[in-house]
């Protein structure tokens, strides 16, 4: 079975857009530089090392970071459902939600509360105009 190749969108450019081989390409130049500065010559073939056993170790460290990312992604994403739950909560709190409500009854409630263009502040009790 042949893979179908679909036909895509040219590539935009937003003002956040970057050049991508250039930014690899200088990299990579800065990495030669840094390997002649630290071994005193540039990487040349035969020169008495095993290249098989040193990508080996460099992929296995490229394992291990890989490993890093997913592991600080996992805690961010554990961070941020926390926080999005706070803020859930304080949201619920401040329009005088029920806690078990879930975000269409947030939603509604606020619908409600525009329509009739006045809250109750949930700390004081005191009426407020929607703005």
């Amino acid at each position: 079975m042949a893979l179908e190749s679909t036909e895509q969108p040219a590539p935009i450019v937003t003002d956040d857009s970057k050049a991508v081989a250039k930014e690899l390409f200088e990299y990579m130049q800065k990495r030669v530089q840094d390997g002649e500065r630290k071994y005193g010559a540039p990487l040349n073939s035969f020169n008495g090392r095993n290249a098989a056993e040193d990508m080996r170790d460099e992929l296995f460290d490229a394992l291990i970071y890989a490993q890093q990312m997913v592991m600080e992604r996992e805690s961010l994403n554990v961070s941020l459902r926390s926080y999005k739950a706070a803020g859930f909560s304080l949201l619920c709190k401040h329009f005088g939600i029920p806690e078990g409500e879930n975000w269409k009854g947030v939603v509604e409630a606020i619908k409600k509360i525009k329509s009739n263009a006045e809250w109750r502040d949930s700390a004081t009790g005191e009426k407020k105009e929607f703005q």
